[in-house]
């Protein structure tokens, strides 16, 4: 078996736990062509227009054309919304919401987005940044007093929910993808099952991105996984990092079993995110296809993970909550709004997160 990763050696890849664990040194991970990051998120629907980069532009729209739509997600009038730059250009943000439970997608209130991410695409395509905002982040949440950010889809849907993240970030979100623990399994599955690279806890505590240990995980594995912190030092910081190292990984196996220009495998690719992932209503299946032609020349090492800054934690009434860091996030946001996001990382790289995880 070849690795997507670029990190564990072929062979060396085994089931888990059913069979044993491998430990191994790490080569330097290599760089891997693909077609558009936006599918790498928990977004996983995009994937089906990356079939343009083949043959398969015929396949492609018509499993495209299978993807859920969300309607009203975005209702509020444009003059009560953020302003677009002019800076912007051709930049897109794109909201993402991983929901808490299974076949969740169709769901208007009382589900929890416990997963956020905001994908960030340059306006010339050459990169593209994946900001995760902690869920426990307490927020306003407009019409509804403060709560934690993932509360506002529980208490208003996906309309709430982008309301509320505009409301944070001052940032114009261009379209939403949701996606819930039915679409995450399967999808895992679909694509023959996900490897992970885990840094033992000696190795990480040292710092050092030798003597890891390489899993593969199918769907019922991967979901606990990505779901756990009550375990975790770091707990939700932690957890996000092992979300964004799943993105990461669910990315690069894409490109290297050449999913995306196979029939055979679209379609079953298709199948498996019909239940599980779905879009607002304006993200057409025309905008899908061309987004992802204009992505064709995208690198895995063109992408960039972070997390939204925190000033700090603190009880609000009997919750445990997050406070964001209104200094260094409006940084943040207004740089990703004008499309300078190299100039902020520049300054701000301790905010990018390490390629291993434990």
């Amino acid at each position: 078996m070849s690795s997507p990763l670029g990190l564990i050696p072929s062979g060396k890849i085994v089931a888990f736990p059913e069979a044993a664990i491998r430990h191994r040194q790490a080569p330097a991970a290599r760089g891997t062509r693909a077609g558009a990051i936006a599918m790498a998120l928990l977004a996983a629907a995009l994937v089906l227009g990356l079939g343009v980069l083949g043959n398969a532009w015929w396949t492609a729209r018509r499993l495209a054309d299978r993807i859920g739509r969300v309607a009203g997600a975005f209702a509020l009038p444009d003059t009560s919304r953020p302003v677009r730059p002019s800076e912007a250009g051709r930049s897109l943000n794109i909201l993402v919401a991983g929901l808490d439970g299974e076949q969740r997608t169709a769901s208007i209130q009382g589900v929890r987005s416990d997963a956020v991410m905001v994908l960030h695409i340059s306006a010339d395509r050459r990169h593209a940044w994946v900001v995760s905002v902690l869920r426990d982040t307490w927020v306003q949440v407009p019409g509804r007093g403060t709560h934690k950010l993932n509360a506002s889809y529980s208490i208003g849907g996906p309309a709430l929910f982008v309301q509320t993240m505009e409301l944070l970030t001052h940032l114009r979100m261009d379209h939403l993808v949701v996606v819930d623990w039915t679409g995450l399994r399967q999808l895992t599955d679909a694509l023959g099952g996900v490897p992970v690279s885990l840094l033992t806890p000696a190795t990480a505590r040292a710092d050092s991105s030798r003597g890891d240990v390489a899993l593969e995980f199918d769907g019922n594995t991967a979901l606990p996984w990505v779901s756990e912190r009550k375990h975790l030092s770091g707990g939700d910081f932690d957890r996000v990092k092992r979300q964004q190292y799943f993105v990461r990984a669910v990315f690069r196996r894409l490109s290297d079993r050449n999913t995306l220009g196979d029939p055979v495998a679209l379609r079953a690719l298709a199948t498996s995110l019909g239940d599980g992932v779905r879009v607002d209503a304006g993200f057409t299946t025309d905008e899908m296809l061309r987004l992802a032609v204009s992505l064709r020349s995208l690198r895995a090492d063109q992408v960039t993970f972070l997390t939204a800054p925190i000033a700090g934690t603190g009880m609000e009434g009997d919750a445990s909550v997050l406070y964001h860091d209104d200094d260094h996030g409006a940084r943040l946001w207004s740089a990703m709004a004008r499309d300078r996001m190299d100039t902020f990382m520049a300054a701000h790289t301790r905010l990018v997160t390490a390629e291993h995880v434990r």
